[in-house]
């Protein structure tokens, strides 16, 4: 007896059916019934008789239709419908008798672009495509050699420009998880995945966010894109859950994940901070009268507001760093910053919402830094202006230097750079703060030290010059006199 693990309730069901092939569950109220499938028993030959089929649209996500002319394909865990006579006006899990694709869109994809990223089936390969939105024409950008794909297992990291695709091969027993860098369809790797791994999504370059079953509980892993190692970073405890109701918000570290309880009558929404493992809020969902499913919607933006700091003043010959920041977050990335400043060669950066550069300079004065910040949507631009002052060198002279007491000296402030305020020590307990100071009467002998520290813009500075004055005492001589 087969079922998957998200209906765990169909043995009970198939139990009491007269098919003893074929299993048809067909819509009811309750919100489980939209992800009844055909499960093909015994020797698993298929049969032409009504089932249910899982379409994605814009009016209906995840409705049941059912046709008595469709013959199911089993492909992996889940099972793809050929099928006449039907409109794919979304994304729909299968292929029609014609062969003709049908492919599979990451919903969780805002169409604020003009591409959507998704995978096909051509009859003999799978195919990372993509899919123009106003035409919905079709490109081939990788060709996998898979026989299974199953819903759930595929996810688009648009900002490190992957696809990622778990399948299944004929001839192996396990999945391995293909990833397709979208700018050249190269398929940089393939790696062997948990087989219980139900589903993931995008997170970092590194890492997917997924979620999977070890038969008792649901966990939600982090999953390392290049060994397929997973570590479990929450635990709920569920009975139920189901394909499309899953999603990463990268932005945010934030994971959502549809889930219902078996002595509980409703399904809850369940979000995971990804940072902390914490199970933030569990809220009753409205499901409806049929299936659902989501994805996280953040509208990249165009760059409405742009904060340039840095420092307001600073010194010749000084490398100084300027930071803009591009908000809001979810302003579309990337985002160029283009940094001119006076007598600098512009400097052009392509990164994320935040960019630093640093700029020096060899002359004093007012320095202007302007920085054009653009991305798909728009530019803005923000200007600091920066004041630049020569460093501070201390030097004077007296003169003279020695003589008698009383001693008159004239000190001359041979000081440069950009400086406001003097002090002078002149050693015998005099001080003067006048920059270019009157002269001093050294009026006591002695040899005496003088000191002077600047201060300004162009920061502090001193200069000590030891026994730098003498006074020397003032002798009366006596004539002699000689007497015969």
């Amino acid at each position: 007896m087969l079922f998957d693990r998200y209906h765990r309730f169909i043995g009970a069901v198939m139990e009491q059916t007269a098919q003893p092939l074929t299993l048809v569950l067909s819509m009811a109220a309750s919100s489980l019934a939209v992800i009844m499938l055909v499960w093909l028993l015994g020797t698993g030959a298929a049969q032409a008789t009504s089932c249910a089929v899982l379409m994605e649209n814009q009016a209906t996500i995840n409705r049941a239709v059912t046709d008595t002319t469709c013959d199911p394909v089993s492909r992996g865990n889940s099972i793809y419908f050929n099928r006449d006579n039907i409109v794919n006006s979304g994304a729909f899990w299968g292929r029609d008798v014609g062969n003709m694709p049908i492919a599979r869109v990451d919903s969780n994809l805002p169409i604020i672009t003009d591409t959507l990223i998704g995978y096909t089936w051509d009859g003999a390969k799978e195919h990372i495509i993509s899919i123009d939105v106003t035409s919905g024409v079709t490109s081939i950008i990788a060709t996998l050699d898979l026989d299974y794909v199953t819903a759930g297992r595929f996810a688009v990291d648009s900002v490190n420009h992957m696809a990622y695709l778990a399948g299944l091969k004929m001839e192996e027993s396990f999945w391995r998880l293909y990833a397709t860098e979208l700018k050249t369809g190269q398929v940089i790797s393939s790696t062997i995945l948990d087989k219980g791994m139900s589903g993931f999504d995008a997170y970092t370059s590194e890492t997917l966010i997924g979620y999977t079953w070890d038969g008792a509980k649901e966990h939600i892993i982090s999953i390392d894109v290049t060994s397929g190692v997973t570590s479990i970073i929450a635990t709920l405890d569920l009975d139920f859950v189901t394909a499309g109701s899953f999603a990463v918000d990268s932005d945010n570290h934030m994971a959502y994940l549809a889930g219902k309880k078996m002595e509980e009558s409703f399904w809850r929404l369940y979000a995971t901070d990804l940072t902390s493992g914490q199970v933030i809020s569990s809220t009753i969902l409205d499901t409806g009268q049929g299936g659902f499913g989501f994805g996280i919607y953040l509208p990249k933006n165009p760059i409405s507001s742009l904060d340039l700091a840095g420092p307001d003043s600073g010194l010749v010959d000084t490398t100084h760093q300027f930071t803009a920041t591009a908000s809001p977050l979810s302003a579309a990335t990337p985002v160029t910053y283009v940094w001119q400043a006076t007598g600098q060669i512009p400097v052009t950066h392509t990164v994320g919402l935040t960019d630093t550069t640093g700029f020096n300079w060899e002359m004093s004065g007012l320095k202007h830094i302007t920085v054009t910040v653009s991305n798909d949507f728009g530019a803005i631009t923000s200007t600091h202006v920066i004041t630049l002052y020569t460093p501070v060198q201390t030097d004077f002279v007296g003169d003279p230097k020695n003589g008698l007491a009383p001693l008159e000296v004239t000190f001359t402030n041979l000081s440069a750079g950009d400086y406001d305020t003097c002090d002078w020590d002149i050693g015998d307990g005099g001080r003067s703060s006048d920059c270019q100071p009157d002269d001093y009467v050294y009026r006591f002998p002695g040899v005496y030290t003088v000191t002077l520290t600047v201060t300004g813009p162009g920061g502090t500075n001193e200069m000590t010059k030891e026994e730098y004055i003498d006074v020397q005492n003032y002798h009366t001589y006596l004539p002699v006199i000689l007497k015969p």
